[in-house]
């Protein structure tokens, strides 16, 4: 039964929008466990969501297939900050999915170093979550 403190008693919350973000803040909190039940059925269905990976869990969610970046890589990247992102117009390459052509600027926070690069990302289009997914993987800064 709904808290009535916090929701009407018309609302409508779908409960694929509870799912993620019950998810999602699994993801971002590891160890604390969401159940969501949905009682209006014959038969109540309850989903868990419980990640005690936190975000390394999320980004093997996220994109199952992308390769995975090495712990050097990962601290190679928190020294950058990124400066500037322009995007072209995707291009449509199914229903589903889609292909962005990005230019990336970055800094290196301890050089003040500037660069640039060009990425091609394909992103992936979640009907059941209604998010757009990056599927390509993380984008190849190189600081030097």
């Amino acid at each position: 039964m709904p808290v009535l403190e916090i929701f009407l008693r018309e609302a409508f919350v779908g409960v694929s929008a509870l799912h993620v973000r019950a998810r999602h803040t699994s993801f971002c909190v590891p160890g604390l466990a969401f159940v969501v039940r949905d009682e209006r059925g014959a038969e109540p269905v309850e989903e868990r969501f419980l990640h005690d990976g936190g975000i390394s869990e999320f980004v093997e969610f996220l994109a199952p297939d992308a390769p995975r970046p090495s712990a050097f890589e990962i601290e190679r990247l928190k020294q950058l900050q990124i400066a500037g992102y322009r995007e072209q117009p995707p291009v449509l390459l199914s229903a589903s999915e889609v292909e962005q052509v990005a230019q990336i600027d970055f800094v290196n926070r301890h050089t003040q170093e500037g660069k640039s690069t060009v990425e091609r990302m394909r992103w992936r289009y979640d009907a059941s979550a209604q998010r757009w997914w990056l599927v390509s993987g993380l984008p190849k800064l190189h600081p030097q």
